[in-house]
């Protein structure tokens, strides 16, 4: 406040504490100004988060989905694998007893 005290000589008391509060009122708008740009900018952030959690939420889903199928087919596989041993060991028994 170098520039109130310098001034200070030509102003009385009233004017000097109008000058004074004028700029406390100045620093405040700003003060103001820069909180409402920081809530607009929570609020983007806050947007934006809230969208990638959604699409992990969906990323997550599909890999569920992906990894059921896949035990699925895991099963499917080693169920028919299971079946077609089964099948050449007949085969086999087969073959076996119409060579003798």
């Amino acid at each position: 406040n170098t520039t109130v005290s310098l001034n200070s000589q030509n102003l009385s008391f009233p004017q000097l504490r109008v000058q004074q509060l004028e700029e406390e009122l100045q620093s405040f708008m700003y003060v103001q100004s820069e909180n409402n740009q920081l809530r607009k900018f929570c609020i983007a952030l806050k947007a934006e988060y809230d969208q990638t959690q959604s699409l992990l939420v969906c990323r997550e889903d599909a890999l569920s989905m992906s990894i059921k199928s896949h035990d699925e087919a895991l099963r499917e596989n080693q169920k028919l694998r299971g079946q077609i041993d089964v099948i050449e060991e007949r085969e086999k028994r087969k073959l076996a007893s119409l060579q003798r």
